[in-house]
């Protein structure tokens, strides 16, 4: 694998009465290789926003949800590589 997940900060709020819930997620990953794409999986969720930092710098990305696959492509600006907390 060239992205390892390294650690997820998970928040959740849930809606009881809807049976929905509201959260967000942080993960921190290890690129192994210089790479332009993240995937991920989001069966059943709603994206609402995507941020991807290394370090203090942000880095220019473009989600897109895939629903056939059921999967969060986040296309990066330029490639990383190395340790993305």
């Amino acid at each position: 694998m060239d992205i390892i997940p390294i650690n997820y900060q998970l928040s959740f709020e849930p809606d009881l009465k809807k049976f929905t819930f509201t959260g967000s997620e942080t993960i921190s990953i290890d690129c192994k290789k210089p790479t332009k794409v993240i995937t991920m999986h989001c069966a059943e969720l709603k994206i609402l926003s995507c941020q991807v930092k290394s370090g203090n710098e942000i880095i220019q990305s473009s989600p897109k949800t895939v629903e056939k696959d059921e999967q969060l492509q986040i296309t990066l600006e330029k490639k990383s590589k190395g340790f993305l907390p």
